[in-house]
């Protein structure tokens, strides 16, 4: 199937025939709001992702349906090494678990951000095949993480991902922004890549009805994106005093070490 648009060329920039698929991979740390993206951007009619859309956490991930999540240990996966993956494997794995009907196939494992240069090579490679990635950040402020002092590290990874693709393959999402703006982002989604943010209902709750999981109340798995934000972030801005905060830099210069685009801007 071939993405049937007319704004792909204008919205690309160029008169160049659209691709039958492009590739979104979800990157970002964890608890960085990948799953309530994931989420989101699965309701749009255009889009496939492996799992069905409800399910959350990490059996929603590429790398848990491979097999690679029980092959190796938290700090092997979190290596920044290529070498280890098996590539061919992992892309039979996600192609045979797309609906290849749909012209746009989502991705999210969160150490996939420390492998964005083979993601582009092994999954581009395909004829007709585009890769892009959405790439969200947050303040350690509000992240569940017991060491801030990391997050330097991880903007680092963030911008060359951001200077390395551009805008036309790297769409970076604060996810404050989404907090702040959560109705701008689809349509700026949609405008990035027609088809990724077209049919998506901001307001809706995910339709999760298995109460065993033990931190559904009061999260992103039982309410919409704004009741959340306006109930369990915005109110603890501009940072969560429960967590050990021990990041070695203020939290404005911690916001403002990568130079964040509006969802608006051109």
């Amino acid at each position: 199937m071939t993405l049937q648009l007319l704004s792909w060329p204008r919205a690309n920039g160029t008169g160049a025939t659209p691709p039958s698929h492009v590739i979104v991979f979800l990157l970002g740390y964890a608890n960085s709001g990948t799953s309530a993206v994931h989420w989101l951007i699965g309701q749009a009619p255009a889009v496939s992702t492996l799992r069905p859309k409800d399910i959350f956490g990490s059996k929603k991930e590429g790398w848990a349906l491979d097999g690679l999540k029980r092959q190796a240990s938290l700090a092997e996966r979190w290596r920044d090494d290529d070498g280890w993956i098996p590539w061919e494997h992992l892309k039979k794995t996600y192609y045979d678990n797309w609906n290849l009907s749909k012209p746009i196939l989502l991705e999210s494992s969160p150490p996939e951000i420390l492998h964005s240069d083979h993601l582009f090579q092994e999954f581009g490679a395909r004829k007709d095949t585009e890769v892009r990635f959405v790439v969200l950040v947050r303040s350690p402020c509000n992240q569940h993480a017991t060491d801030n002092d990391d997050h330097a590290g991880r903007m680092t990874v963030v911008r060359a991902i951001a200077e390395q693709y551009g805008r036309r393959h790297a769409f970076i999402l604060r996810y404050e922004d989404l907090c702040a703006s959560p109705y701008l982002v689809p349509p700026a989604l949609d405008k990035w890549l027609p088809g990724l943010g077209a049919g998506i209902n901001i307001g809706q709750a995910p339709a999760i009805k298995n109460q065993r999981r033990r931190y559904l109340s009061e999260k992103h798995e039982k309410m919409s994106i704004p009741d959340y934000c306006n109930t369990r972030f915005i109110p603890y801005l501009p940072y969560n005093a429960t967590l050990a905060y021990r990041a070695s830099l203020p939290y404005h210069s911690l916001l403002s070490f990568f130079n964040y685009a509006a969802v608006t801007a051109e």
